[in-house]
């Protein structure tokens, strides 16, 4: 079955990108996968095989506890950045964030709200998930949102056809075998009497990721933001930026995944991404890498760091104490 076509792009585009070869990143790989591709990444589809067939051989719930174990204890340089955040509403911004890096045949969609986040599982450049698929990302959501210290959480997932399943703190196992996807799940924990505001820079860029071919303007980001333009513009100037450079920002988050996960030439994802041709996207590119993106893309994805996939404009960003050392990543 073919997965969400994104807004803009043309059948010949969209039908070479969902062919080509698209890899995880190592920290989500499961040991048996490890094992089996050490001579080279770890490709979407060997990574679904190995899901799917844990789920046919164990279970449902040895998909979801393989993903719990992941989110919970599992090592690698995005994982860490996530395990830094402060609550459950940066984390999964920051999440939204670095999705590209992580996965790009799958995406979630991500909603929060003071003591609640909603996480949609659906296509973007693959097949609409598989239940083992949304379980597994479910289960490492989990173990991460547990691993920033937060131990009042309650999560509830929902299948295509209406069937609500308690996955934490007490799993139904009947349930989750009766889920067709795709799934969404909801997190629920105890917020804070005042919680904190979620940085605006952030939030938009994270909207951006997920749609970065929209013609996005200052009427379009302030209504993707519930705000005014006049507000959303007071508030990115304080952040020290402006509009434009966050929208070229949330671009490139978006094809650095694809630079990063896909052999997608440069060129198509360029228009995937909505810059205005190869060359845009080359200058944007050596202003945050410093090298081009051919360049970018022939170094081993295992061997890059966080400072060289996710760091955008390091004056927005403070200093993020991690065991991979002093990152300048999110505020």
């Amino acid at each position: 079955m073919r997965g969400t076509v994104p807004i803009g792009l043309g059948d010949d585009l969209y039908d070479h990108a969902i062919v080509t070869t698209r890899t995880v990143d190592p920290s989500l790989a499961l040991p048996t996968a490890t094992a089996a591709t050490r001579r080279g990444p770890l490709s979407e589809r060997q990574h679904h095989d190995t899901l799917r067939q844990l789920w046919i051989d164990s279970g449902p719930q040895a998909v979801f506890d393989a993903g719990f174990e992941i989110g919970r204890h599992g090592s690698g340089e995005l994982l860490e950045v996530l395990a830094t955040s402060a609550d459950v509403l940066q984390l999964m911004h920051r999440f939204a964030r670095l999705q590209p890096m992580l996965h790009m045949g799958h995406r979630c969609v991500v909603a929060t709200e003071p003591g609640v986040a909603t996480l949609a599982h659906g296509a973007l450049t693959g097949d609409v998930p598989h239940p083992a698929d949304s379980v597994f990302v479910c289960g490492s959501s989990v173990g991460m949102v547990l691993r920033i210290g937060v131990d009042d959480l309650a999560a509830s997932m929902f299948g295509s056809d209406g069937v609500v399943v308690s996955v934490w703190p007490e799993p139904s196992v009947d349930g989750l075998r009766r889920l067709a996807g795709p799934c969404r799940w909801t997190l629920r924990w105890r917020a804070s009497p005042t919680p904190p505001v979620s940085p605006t820079v952030d939030v938009l860029r994270a909207e951006i990721v997920n749609s970065p071919e929209r013609c996005w303007t200052l009427a379009t980001c302030a209504a993707a933001m519930h705000t005014s333009p006049r507000t959303l513009q007071r508030r990115i100037s304080e952040a020290g930026t402006t509009v434009q450079r966050t929208i070229i920002d949330g671009r490139l988050d978006a094809a650095s995944g694809w630079l990063l996960r896909t052999d997608v030439s440069a060129t198509a994802i360029a228009h995937i991404c909505g810059f205005c041709d190869l060359a845009h996207l080359s200058r944007e590119v050596r202003r945050r890498h410093g090298v081009s993106p051919g360049r970018l893309r022939v170094r081993k994805a295992e061997r890059l760091g966080v400072r060289d996939i996710a760091t955008i404009d390091r004056r927005h960003f403070s200093v993020v104490q991690t065991k991979i050392g002093a990152l300048n990543l999110f505020p």
